[in-house]
């Protein structure tokens, strides 16, 4: 994505060194442009709307293209952002907490873990040692904030782990023992 805003303007120079003519299929040409120049709150709309409809996903994207910070939106496609809008909307006073694990897509052995927590209040310091007394080494760790910093309504706690064993996970198995459980103790509901 290019930016957000309504208009600009982008100017193309291709080098012809051979001075000969090139042949050009404007068509493929003004699609792959277009691609190119579509913003990241139009494609976090059109993935929205292909599940929740037009009307949601307008309300979605209107929100949470002001929730999310410039930082998330840089580093993160409208494809995950959609994840996390889902795991976002489940949250409430009744269940705060949300976990999700999917396997890396550009870093083999690594998996991707989303902590997705209602008013915040977690911290690194608290879930990097939790996830060691489980065998699981952290390679990174990011905090996003929805709302101020200071007084925010959510946080998606970002860990990039891999297994202490170097193992690969069996992330159906993951997913059905391990992230319940996660959650139970993230909550409070279990040590």
């Amino acid at each position: 994505a290019v930016t957000d805003e309504p208009y600009m303007r982008i100017n193309f120079l291709i080098p012809n060194p051979t001075l000969h003519d090139w042949p050009l299929d404007q068509t493929e040409i003004a699609h792959r442009i277009a691609e190119l120049t579509v913003g990241w709150s139009d494609r976090l709309y059109a993935l929205l709307a292909e599940t929740r409809g037009p009307a949601v996903a307008t309300r979605l994207t209107q929100y949470y293209s002001e929730a999310f910070a410039e930082d998330y939106r840089v580093a993160t496609l409208p494809s995950q952002a959609c994840n996390d809008i889902n795991c976002l909307e489940r949250l409430t006073v009744e269940n705060p907490i949300e976990v999700s694990l999917i396997a890396s897509t550009n870093q083999p052995g690594l998996y991707e873990l989303r902590i997705f927590k209602r008013s915040a209040g977690l911290t690194l310091s608290q879930i990097v040692p939790l996830l060691e007394n489980i065998d699981f080494e952290v390679a990174t760790e990011y905090t996003n904030h929805l709302g101020s910093f200071e007084n925010p309504w959510a946080a998606i706690y970002e860990l990039r782990v891999r297994p202490r064993d170097g193992a690969p996970l069996n992330l159906k198995h993951a997913r059905k023992i391990l992230l319940p459980n996660l959650k139970l103790v993230l909550t409070g509901k279990a040590e």
